[in-house]
């Protein structure tokens, strides 16, 4: 018994490294079964579309020739988007087909190739994106295509995109910045209503027939509002801007034509600055605004009244100008005095420091 003992003795050593390497190599083993267990892949029917799911990630491949994924419901999908976080759809994909991804809420990250040109109605509404770059080659976003992604921060638009469906990212409460680029032709209804945290808006759009009555409807119940910045070649035009919830526009595009601000137009605004790029201003662009010079008098919103200055909200869409440093704007234009007021308590200052002064050498 006591051999067997020291036989055990002298080879527990060696007997431990082997077991540990035994356990590792088994441990190796069941993740690699674990991962081929998560695989799986097929081929959408009726197309030549190949679909893989392995870890966290689907990725869907077209041909050469290009092909579109077909409409579908949650319950008719070919893949499972159980545990599904990133969507990864290639090259050879030329459409997104209608709810394709509709309340797969755990999907954060979506990449799409550059063979995309459309994305279906609803095709990722509810998901959890939460930051989107559109490429280039799309041109159309159909209806509430990505409505309610509430963890979506960021969209940015490609070159191309031409048409922005109704309600296309309706209740995106926490998206901060969205770009429009001059490729759009048409917004509709409701495209961003509800946006409840946007806070920059960068306008290219150079449309001159607006298809909406109201694009960024504003909920009365949020304090503040966004910023619009319109860049060079931009139009501003009827019913874009009817009910937002603006604070403050800058125009560097090239026109602004009729009824582009009506009564129901920005009632949040609090700033504008027309840039020296602008080339027209329609004369009932601003018809239920009132314009009022650096001293406080009414003038008309012409081009050559408007262009290279910025003009501060101080009313009811009482648009005062901005203090270029030449001259003084008055706060109250009915209180003419104010700059008298002023200089009156600047002398007063001075004269008690030089009777302060010589009281003090007494």
């Amino acid at each position: 018994m006591s051999n067997f003992k020291r036989i055990i003795q002298q080879s527990w050593p060696a007997m431990a490294y082997t077991v540990a390497i035994l356990a590792v190599a088994l441990a190796l083993v069941c993740v690699g079964l674990s991962e081929e267990s998560d695989a799986a892949g097929g081929k959408i029917p009726n197309t030549d579309i190949t679909w893989e799911t392995k870890g966290d990630t689907l990725t869907i491949t077209g041909p050469a020739g290009g092909q579109a994924i077909p409409d579908y419901d949650s319950s008719d999908r070919p893949w499972s988007m159980d545990g599904i976080k990133k969507v990864v759809i290639g090259n050879g994909i030329t459409r997104i087909g209608r709810s394709t991804f509709e309340n797969c809420s755990d999907v954060t990250q979506i990449t799409l190739g550059k063979d995309l040109g459309e994305i279906g109605q609803s095709a990722f509404r509810l998901t959890g994106i939460e930051d989107l770059n559109i490429p280039d080659s799309v041109t159309t976003l159909e209806d509430q295509a990505f409505s309610g992604c509430h963890s979506l921060k960021t969209a940015h638009l490609g070159n191309s995109v031409q048409s922005i469906g109704f309600f296309v990212f309706m209740g995106c409460i926490n998206m901060e910045s969205v770009n429009i680029p001059a490729s759009v032709t048409t917004i509709d209804d409701d495209a961003f209503s509800n946006c409840l945290h946007l806070q920059r808006v960068d306008w290219y759009a150079s449309f001159t027939v607006s298809h909406a009555d109201h694009i960024f409807t504003y909920d009365t119940t949020k304090p503040d509002g966004f910023d619009m910045y319109c860049g060079p070649g931009s139009v501003m035009t009827d019913g874009v801007l009817t009910g937002a919830r603006l604070k403050t526009i800058v125009f560097e595009g090239n026109s602004i034509r009729s009824n582009a601000f009506s009564m129901n137009t920005c009632i949040t605004l609090d700033r504008m600055v027309f840039g020296n790029n602008l080339e027209s201003v329609a004369g009932d662009a601003f018809d239920f605004y009132t314009f009022y010079d650096l001293k406080g008098n009414k003038m008309d919103p012409t081009l050559e009244n408007l262009k290279g200055h910025s003009f501060v909200n101080k009313g009811w869409h009482d648009m005062y100008m901005e203090d270029n440093g030449d001259d003084i704007l008055v706060d109250d234009p009915e209180s003419p005095k104010t700059p008298a007021i002023a200089l009156t308590v600047v002398v007063a200052v001075i004269a008690f420091c030089i009777i302060a002064a010589s009281a003090r050498k007494r």
